[in-house]
């Protein structure tokens, strides 16, 4: 049973690396899954949802830096150190890496062509950090955040979270089997990150802003009929 698992996360690998290919898709996939060049941005974004954002948005900021915590610097990072389990393309020879160029401001390079090359296999006895997808566990807590605060409304925020999920396999920096066990662990971190948010809210919220609260009883949308 674990050779056919293995076998089929291996044959899946190949096909969205190597087979099912674009020349859009190297251009689009690469940059969306580059972090830390989008980093100036996204802190731009929160600083900004923080200072002028109404109060569901700026406890939405509040739940996501809970989620994020929970999912990346606890859970998976845990298993990555427990795992080891080495990147596909630190793992197989001639796998696709496709990567953002080195870039200073690192910013910048969201405006290169990535780089595009057949990987090496690393060194015997290398230990990796590729299970579980920390890419994909925190835009899956981010995806479920957004959704249980504002509903549909943020649909397009699933739409992007599959779509940095599928770039971790489509760059060769994850087995699918990691992005698959990495989806519905940011998932449920999201979960738990709104129900600690809704908790310290109706704990604190009553004592420190009233009008607010008074309005605002829940974070979750589909539970509101007026707010702020």
């Amino acid at each position: 049973m674990l050779t056919l698992l293995q076998n089929a996360d291996l044959w899946l690998l190949r096909k969205l690396n190597m087979d099912w290919t674009h020349p859009a898709l190297d251009r689009l996939l690469p940059t969306m899954t580059d972090f830390g060049a989008w980093a100036p941005i996204i802190t731009a974004l929160i600083v900004a949802a923080l200072i002028f954002g109404s109060a569901r948005l700026r406890l939405l900021c509040l739940a996501i830096g809970l989620g994020v915590a929970l999912g990346d610097s606890v859970v998976s990072n845990s298993l990555k150190h427990l795992t080891g389990r080495l990147r596909p393309h630190e793992a197989i020879n001639g796998i696709v890496s496709r990567k953002l160029p080195s870039w200073k401001p690192r910013v910048l390079a969201i405006f290169q062509a990535p780089v595009i090359k057949a990987s090496l296999p690393a060194k015997p006895g290398t230990r990796g950090r590729s299970f579980p997808s920390s890419h994909a566990v925190n835009v899956s807590c981010v995806a479920m955040v957004c959704w249980l605060i504002y509903g549909r409304r943020t649909w397009w925020v699933a739409l992007l979270a599959l779509l940095v999920a599928w770039s971790r396999i489509y760059c060769g920096d994850h087995w699918p089997s990691d992005v698959l066990f990495a989806i519905p662990t940011g998932l449920l971190c999201g979960w738990v990150a709104v129900f600690l948010t809704e908790c310290l809210w109706n704990k604190f919220g009553g004592k420190f802003f009233r009008h607010t609260h008074a309005v605002m009883t829940s974070l979750r949308r589909r539970r509101l009929t007026t707010g702020p």
